[in-house]
């Protein structure tokens, strides 16, 4: 197995969903994040959008590498997403948990 770094950011958030974009190569994955989520009833549910080419997921997808991107885009947070207040101070850890469960199931299997 090869030793392979993993960074999760701009799930900070109190969303109670999740927005995901992912490169054709990467739709098992989704797949599998959505039987997991749905069996552990973590968010409410894993929203599919278009991929964008906004976040460092991209270049990686553009190469044809399955990339998953997610970020929770409805909670109090992203509405500071990019400014001075986007700082330690205001982020929320509810779904830290869920999150690393999700992922944790999702490499168990």
């Amino acid at each position: 197995m090869s030793n392979q770094n993993h960074i999760l950011y701009m799930i900070a958030d109190n969303s109670k969903d999740v927005y995901v974009e992912i490169s054709p190569e990467g739709e098992k994955g989704l797949e599998r994040f959505n039987t997991i989520n749905t069996r552990l009833n973590l968010f409410t549910k894993l929203n599919k959008g278009e991929l964008s080419g906004n976040s460092d997921h991209y270049p990686f997808a553009n190469k044809h590498v399955p990339s998953i991107f997610f970020i929770m885009e409805t909670g109090d947070a992203f509405k500071i997403y990019h400014t001075l207040q986007d700082n330690y101070e205001n982020l929320y850890l509810d779904n830290y948990q869920k999150m690393f469960t999700l992922l944790t199931e999702f490499v168990k299997e």
